[in-house]
């Protein structure tokens, strides 16, 4: 995983095989969502004993945590602008 982690998660998805998923929580380094928060997918365990073993400094809990992105800042199909407006529009 590139850049700085700063938390992991541990989500309790359900499910008879592995269904305990293990996240990291960093920020965007680049691209559109740069500078916003970002949850990837590490690995899964079959019980939540397991899944802290290894990742002892997980957050406490399993429930679903969404990750928050805005897109607001892009521009819109209508827009004037690289990325906005689309040659095929009438």
């Amino acid at each position: 995983m590139r850049g700085k982690t700063d938390h992991y998660t541990i989500e309790d998805k359900g499910g008879d095989v592995m269904p305990f998923v293990v996240y990291a929580w960093s920020e965007h380094e680049s691209g559109v969502l740069a500078g916003q928060e970002r949850k990837q997918y590490l690995e899964n365990f079959a019980s939540e004993p397991e899944a802290r073993a290894a990742y002892p400094s997980a957050w406490e809990g399993t429930g679903f945590r969404q990750v928050n992105v805005s897109l607001s800042h892009l521009p819109d199909e209508n827009t004037p602008e690289a990325g906005g407006s689309y040659s095929d529009d009438y």
